[in-house]
């Protein structure tokens, strides 16, 4: 499970099991690797100033495991 909380807590984006729709969306290649139930944020655009709170957990709290977390800053999307 994945948060983006902005500088004041408010949530940016919640996703669990990544697959269920970004994966088409994105295309990105270096996505594939990821499993279906791995967390991700695609093209997530940020307009708030100050620090992000990301959170990382399992589904339901229990459990371990090794998590990575990246951040891409890129340069936004526009329509042709």
């Amino acid at each position: 499970m994945l948060d983006v909380l902005g500088p004041e807590g408010d949530r940016l984006a919640y996703n669990d099991d990544w697959a269920g729709g970004q994966a088409v969306e994105s295309g990105d290649p270096a996505l594939a690797g990821l499993s279906v139930t791995d967390a991700a944020a695609v093209r997530l655009p940020v307009s708030v100033d100050g620090a992000l709170i990301v959170r990382v957990n399992t589904f339901n709290g229990e459990g371990a495991g090794d998590v990575a977390v990246e951040v891409w800053r890129t340069e936004p999307l526009t329509s042709r």
